[in-house]
């Protein structure tokens, strides 16, 4: 794998770690100035919402224009938001929507950045190392999740608010330095591609997932499971509470972030080939992670199955990211991975939207057919258990729908 390429991602993940670092800090500040809840979910909410909505735009003028370029001004711009919203704080500025409104905006602008980052990683790295690349990215976002809350609070608890942007703007201004010293390869687009609207690309880009099918299968798959991990990670946290501590559940989010980390060094040390062969398997054992909530479960099985869960999940996302790298025509890379990225923060933002009311929904199934519970007992919130049961079974048929799809196809071929 290209060295370039190497820094490329490392310095991503550190301009990407001070970003985390300032969301949390901001979140908590926001909560803890305003009490509101409501301010706190609209939080999370302009965080992905720019990606939900503006990513397909985004991705329609990537494919079109400097990728390094496109990468400094996403970087620009996202710094000098957390370089204004860093000089409300110190003005102890009380208008929290325009705070909202500024986290949005630097969302927007991280959204192009991985854009243009996902278009030259397919460019630069060679086919029988994107699973490579796949990984350290994944590891990288592993890293992330597993230190940027705990150095968030530590930082916020003995240094303060502002020397957590401090070290956002340092991190964005490294990024800005780094990038600007690497060159890249030149992304060409066909004539009659830099032509067409936005609503034409878009429609071609339907067409041209839908052309194939595999290609539409997987995406279908993995909108499901992310839809799926949303929900899991929502529901797991009353699971554990109503038999154990908080200081427990620290500790099995913490252990569910290993089994991702150790999922992506592994694909470090092994080659895989036949992505959607792989993914359809990983995918099987996710849900059978799943369909353990039938049993008489204590704590150690919960630890054990969240660890598992993630580890599954860290696989797919490598697996299914090498798969799209492979699939796609490099001219569409900035269109489809942003479409790919926008259908994936829609999945997990309903999946986290819709949890509460699934759970309703379970408690009716099992009002109204009792005999549930002789499956799954009436212990350890039982509503939630069932529907983690549902969902391990939703994705066992999608698996295997498409296990015999690609069967079928490769019969065809040969």
């Amino acid at each position: 794998m290209p060295r370039k390429i190497i820094f490329l991602i490392i310095i991503q993940f550190i301009s990407l770690f001070g970003t985390h670092l300032s969301d949390f800090a901001l979140s908590l500040y926001l909560y803890e100035q305003s009490h509101s809840i409501s301010l706190y979910s609209y939080f999370s909410m302009m965080i992905v919402l720019p990606e939900i909505i503006l990513a397909p735009i985004i991705g329609h003028y990537v494919d079109r224009f400097n990728k390094k370029w496109l990468m400094l001004i996403g970087h620009g711009g996202a710094g000098v938001s957390s370089l204004i919203i860093l000089l409300l704080l110190k003005q102890d500025y009380q208008n929290f929507y325009i705070y909202l409104l500024l986290v949005m905006v630097g969302s927007f602008f991280n959204a192009m950045v991985f854009a243009s980052f996902h278009v030259i990683i397919g460019y630069e790295v060679p086919k029988n190392s994107i699973e490579k690349a796949s990984s350290i990215i994944e590891l990288g976002f592993g890293l992330i999740m597993i230190l940027s809350p705990a150095i968030g609070a530590y930082l916020l608890d003995n240094r303060g608010i502002f020397t957590i942007f401090y070290i956002d703007i340092a991190t964005f201004s490294l990024a800005l330095i780094i990038i600007s010293q690497l060159s890249f390869k030149k992304a060409t687009q066909k004539k009659e591609e830099n032509n067409k609207n936005f609503f034409d690309t878009l429609k071609d880009n339907f067409i041209y997932i839908k052309s194939n099918k595999l290609l539409w299968l997987s995406l279908t798959l993995f909108a499901l499971i992310q839809f799926n991990m949303a929900q899991t990670t929502v529901l797991i946290t009353p699971v554990i509470l109503s038999i154990s501590t908080k200081t427990v559940l620290g500790g099995i989010i913490s252990l569910s972030g290993v089994g991702m980390l150790i999922a992506s060094i592994l694909l470090l040390k092994i080659k895989i080939n036949r992505s959607l062969y792989w993914i359809n398997r990983f995918a099987m054992l996710q849900a059978i992670i799943l369909f353990l909530a039938i049993l008489h479960v204590n704590i150690i099985h919960i630890a054990i199955g969240s660890f598992l869960f993630m580890f599954f999940s860290s696989l797919l996302n490598i697996t299914n990211y090498a798969y799209w790298q492979k699939e796609i025509d490099n001219e569409r890379k900035g269109q489809l991975f942003a479409m790919r990225n926008s259908i994936m923060m829609f999945s997990l933002m309903m999946g986290y939207l819709l949890s509460a009311p699934l759970v309703e929904v379970s408690k009716i199934a099992l009002e109204h057919y009792s005999t549930l519970y002789s499956f799954i007992g009436t212990y350890l919130k039982p509503e939630i258990r069932l529907l983690f049961i549902f969902n391990g079974v939703v994705i066992l048929v999608v698996s295997l729908i498409i296990e015999w799809q690609r069967v079928k196809i490769l019969s065809h071929k040969r």
